[in-house]
């Protein structure tokens, strides 16, 4: 190819991937969060009746789903085994401005001289389309695959051996603790040993999120940052939900959960506020920011008080266990507001990456840390997607934006090629809007 041929050529491809790049800003910036499935609150559900030491498949029996409508086959409640029992945690919340949960449930691992263990057993959401919700319930989920969860849990002890499963949806999305409180991850049959650990006596937050499809992934945080990615591909299951210890299929269409002397699958800690969501088509895509409970609920309220506690109005328009306060798009400092420290922040993190920090074979994926260097599109790096995002957040704001000489004279790439027409962009855009 001749030089200037191969010019245009590079320029043609550099301005495709800036407009894509604007097409998925202006997006994004548009999209609704997710979309609760089920929400089962282990006692605080004011219909359910607890009290202090209640067997779960006492009072009012089963453990209640909270999304939903009585008679209309889209309470998916969870049918107790064993004694899991409701316990009070109001004076040790996971979220200590949710004066709203009060309750958790305790597993009691398994008791060898009984052989019996102590689970919540359900209706799997695996696949949303092919779901009970779907199925009987009449939830317009047809075509509709993009699906996630996110709990909070305390072990009170570790397995002595082998792991323990905390929850495990059809076989297919699960995690569970070993014997040093190692998070492990899996999707389908594929598990991956996590960085993060659990400790005896304090709460985790869990989120396994599928967000865009196979190539999308399969995503987990734990306590906000994203630990592991692996692949999105799906199976159908009918294998059911199961809280507390390992689902596998009875080979007749149902559930068995494995039991036995010495059994070290079932947990023994407390279980909270497990919520459990729909994405894609008419109920929006996975936003980090707005549909991460950590990073919402416990993150955001302590680096400044614009971001304080406050629960009124969820996704279905009353409160969901979540924060109402969301993120200012460009707030790289979380100071609340977009400012001249946010710029400094981008430039200080400029093409630094999470990548080392994640297992599994998916895509990048971000956090609250690298936000925090300026991964505006939360793909694990700041490159010159954010880059674009940075300029679209701050049009109109009084601030010294990097150039993009500067940027590219700091690393070999993206060329100053790429950021220039990123910047041309932008700046076409803004314009566009007066």
């Amino acid at each position: 190819m001749a030089p200037m041929a191969f010019l245009q050529h590079l320029r043609r491809a550099r301005l495709q991937q800036v407009a894509a790049i604007v097409l998925s800003v202006l997006t994004a910036s548009q999209a609704l969060a997710r979309r609760p499935d089920r929400w089962y609150r282990m006692g605080d559900d004011p219909a359910q009746g607890t009290s202090a030491g209640l067997v779960a498949d006492s009072g009012n029996g089963n453990t209640y789903d909270s999304i939903g409508t009585v008679g209309q086959g889209n309470l998916q409640d969870l049918e107790p085994f064993g004694a899991p029992a409701y316990v009070s945690i109001s004076g040790n919340r996971p979220v200590a401005a949710d004066t709203t949960n009060n309750w958790a449930i305790r597993f009691n691992g398994f008791d060898d001289l009984t052989e019996t263990g102590d689970y919540l057993l359900g209706a799997n959401l695996n696949i949303p389309e092919e779901s009970a919700a779907a199925v009987s319930g009449g939830e317009p989920y047809t075509g509709i695959t993009d699906r996630g969860y996110q709990l909070w849990f305390q072990p009170l002890s570790l397995p002595a051996t082998g792991a323990a499963w905390i929850l495990d949806d059809g076989e297919e999305y699960e995690f569970r603790i070993d014997s040093t409180g190692v998070i492990i991850a899996e999707t389908r049959d594929a598990s991956v040993t996590t960085s993060a650990t659990a400790a005896a006596g304090a709460w985790t937050h869990v989120a396994q999120v599928r967000p865009s499809g196979n190539a999308g992934g399969s995503l987990f945080w734990v306590n906000g940052i994203a630990v592991a990615s692996q692949t999105g591909e799906q199976r159908s299951s009918t294998t059911g939900l199961v809280i507390g210890s390992n689902a596998q299929p009875d080979g007749a269409g149902g559930t068995t959960v494995p039991g036995g002397p010495g059994n070290t699958a079932f947990f023994d800690g407390l279980v909270d506020e497990i919520d459990m969501f729909v994405l894609g088509g008419a109920f929006g895509e996975f936003d980090y920011t707005k549909d991460n409970g950590y990073f919402t609920d416990v993150f955001l309220p302590t680096q400044n008080p614009a971001y304080s506690y406050v629960d009124v109005t969820g996704p279905l328009g009353t409160a969901d266990g979540h924060n109402d306060k969301t993120w200012v798009e460009g707030d790289i400092n979380f100071d609340g507001s977009r400012n001249q420290a946010d710029i400094d922040a981008f430039v200080a993190g400029w093409r630094s990456t999470n990548a080392d920090s994640l297992v599994g074979a998916g895509p990048g994926v971000g956090d609250y840390v690298t936000l925090g260097k300026g991964d505006l599109d939360l793909d694990g790096d700041t490159d010159i997607d954010d880059f674009v995002q940075l300029r679209f957040a701050f049009a109109g704001v009084a601030v010294t934006m990097p150039t993009a000489a500067q940027l590219a004279g700091a690393v070999p790439e993206p060329s100053t090629c790429a950021l220039m027409l990123a910047g041309g962009v932008s700046a076409w855009v803004r314009r566009r809007r007066r």
